[in-house]
């Protein structure tokens, strides 16, 4: 065998085993007609005006943003290339706002055709979502494998990275789209390096563009960074030639993409982000790192937040795999202490927004699918030792006392933390954890798998163990979505909002409008109001010149502003609202519909 050459047509099996394990842990997507769109729970746009009291009101996402940018973007970016123009400029936010330069519309990345081709199917975003998760999936177990891991264990790392809770929280944001492509980036480089063929070249090629067009400029950065780190602790199999390779081959793609970045940075220049924290300001703390561990263990306090959930097993089997095979990599550890040492508040590792570049990483959290991929690949190091038989009871009871020790640690960092509101400044939980019945489930699975680790003595072991894994993060996703149905479909209150030739007609809206932020552009509708995470630097001055000078510096116009305004503003401006909407819909359609606050 050529040195370097690795054969894919082996992986087959596990490949489908991974399509299999996403089917079954969206089987309410794929064979009950719900769905996922986090536009489905979008207020106002659905079939029977501006609110369908049939339909549920919510979306089982932690982060529904994706309703404001992602998907109506999506949609109307479809709409102007239907109508044979280039999406360089959105009209209807604001004050107008670039499109082509906003990272956010991912523009360009292969991720993002489907729902340019077919942007009236809900099933279309449906199928991208899920086909991110085995793209990631897929790129780990393959990675995994390459590394050296054997194949039931690659498979492990495959559904570790996969199903982690990180994509599960933003499973319809667009930085997915450039996410989910890490594991392949890091398999491409190495192939290329050690490799040299025309296949591995476009290969990684690819790999590159579509992590440069994938979404925000974090994602992209923090995988540059990783992959640097990774070359080097590669450094010994590829030599300089290998390296000067990987290098080489990735200026390309990063220019062919120039068309997405360069519009983007300079749309950043002269913008302002309507997150206001230094870099990793908004990390996750340790009391909110209970979540890493422990789903549903605990409520949320008042501005709380909780890291995505990775699955106790995954934490377990990645310390049972210390020492041994890639549980020795000292660059896979380093990556999880680095995550790890922010939560808990480390001494020094602020530093890194220091850097140069690195202002640009505002959010912590897009250091999370780095963090995962070098968790995923140490779990299936766990697996492959537990493949081996070298897991002694020794061994699985001082690692199983580590991975509980670290759970009772949050927990009580959980217990302590309180947070102060920005409404009074007093001090509120943090999180206001369930109950210590709450860790059965983990100390459950800990006594599964240790039987399953030490007593069990034949090859069903490893079925058992990755069994345990695939079970408990299938069972961490969410069972129950949207009934699926078109959130964009055009109701018939749309044609009141889309007059312009009467005084006071509905092209702009307030707070409490009838359409969220950016939903308006499918519609053709002109709004005031914007969502976006960068916003032109101009509009904050008008907002608070010409709108309300109260409103907070960043004007992005949602229901977390009224704490702004007295109680009685934001009441007759509600009232207000829905008796104009009422008159609008008693004129233009009917008096006989109705609509319910």
């Amino acid at each position: 065998m050529i040195q370097g050459e690795w054969v894919v047509k082996r992986h087959w099996p596990y490949i489908l085993l991974l399509v299999m394990v996403i089917a079954v842990a969206f089987r309410g997507v794929l064979f009950s007609g719900q769905g996922l769109m986090a536009s489905l729970g979008g207020p106002g746009v659905t079939a029977r005006g501006p609110v369908d009291a049939a339909a549920p009101t919510s979306v089982p996402v932690a982060d529904a943003v994706a309703a404001y940018i992602d998907e109506p973007l999506a949609v109307y970016s479809a709409k102007l290339f239907d109508r044979g123009e280039w999406p360089w400029w959105n009209p209807h936010n604001g004050l107008g706002v670039p499109l082509q330069g906003n990272w956010q519309t991912s523009i360009g990345n292969p991720l993002r055709l489907l729902a340019h081709w077919f942007p009236d199917s809900p099933w279309i975003f449906d199928f991208t979502y899920l086909l991110r998760l085995l793209i990631g999936a897929t790129g780990a177990l393959l990675l995994a494998s390459r590394l050296g891991l054997p194949l039931p264990a690659a498979f492990g790392a495959g559904v570790a990275f996969g199903l982690t809770g990180y994509f599960l929280r933003y499973l319809q944001m667009h930085h997915l789209n450039a996410e989910v492509w890490l594991p392949w980036l890091w398999l491409t480089a190495d192939q290329l390096a050690r490799l040299p063929r025309w296949t591995s070249l476009f290969g990684h090629g690819f790999v590159v563009y579509c992590v440069v067009t994938g979404g925000n400029p974090q994602p992209a950065l923090l995988a540059a960074v990783a992959t640097g780190l990774f070359c080097l602790w590669r450094w010994q199999r590829w030599g300089w030639a290998g390296f000067l390779r990987v290098v080489l081959c990735s200026v390309p793609p990063v220019l062919l993409a120039s068309f997405y970045w360069i519009g983007g940075l300079e749309y950043v220049a002269e913008s302002v982000h309507h997150h206001d924290t230094s870099f990793g300001g908004d990390a996750f703390t340790a009391a909110g790192a209970l979540g890493l561990f422990l789903p549903k263990g605990y409520h949320l306090g008042h501005f709380g937040s909780v890291a995505p959930y990775i699955g106790f097993l995954t934490f377990l089997l990645a310390v049972m795999g210390v020492g041994r095979g890639l549980g020795k990599s000292a660059f896979l550890w380093g990556l999880l202490l680095l995550f790890g040492g922010k939560i808990l508040g480390w001494w020094g590792t602020g530093w890194l927004g220091d850097l140069p570049g690195f202002s640009l990483v505002k959010l912590w959290k897009y250091l999370y699918p780095v963090a995962a991929l070098a968790l995923a690949l140490l779990c299936g190091a766990g697996i492959a030792a537990v493949l081996a038989g070298t897991v002694s009871a020794r061994r699985f009871l001082v690692s199983a006392a580590v991975a509980l020790a670290a759970l009772v640690i949050l927990v009580a960092a959980a217990l302590g933390a309180e947070e102060a509101s920005p409404r009074d400044g007093q001090g509120r939980p943090y999180i206001e954890f369930v109950g210590w019945t709450a860790l059965v489930w983990p100390v459950a699975l800990v006594v599964f798998m240790g039987w399953a680790t030490v007593f069990v003595r034949s090859t069903l072991r490893v079925v058992l163990v990755v069994g345990l894994l695939v079970t408990e993060l299938v069972l961490a996703v969410p069972g129950d979505w949207m009934p699926r149905h078109d959130p964009f479909a055009k109701p018939d209150f749309i044609k009141a909002l889309q007059r312009k030739d009467r005084p006071g007609s509905f092209r702009t809206f307030g707070l409490l409008g009838v359409l969220i932020p950016n939903q308006n552009a499918v519609f053709g509708i002109d709004d005031i109001r914007l969502h976006d995470g960068v916003f032109p630097r101009r509009y904050g001055e008008f907002v608070k010149r010409f709108l309300n000078p109260n409103v907070r510096h960043w004007p992005v116009f949602t229901g977390s502003d009224v704490s702004e305004q007295a109680q009685d503003t934001v009441t007759t401006g509600r009232d207000f609202n829905l008796m104009s909407l009422h008159q609008g819909v008693a004129e233009y359609i009917g008096a006989s519909v109705k609509s319910d606050p």
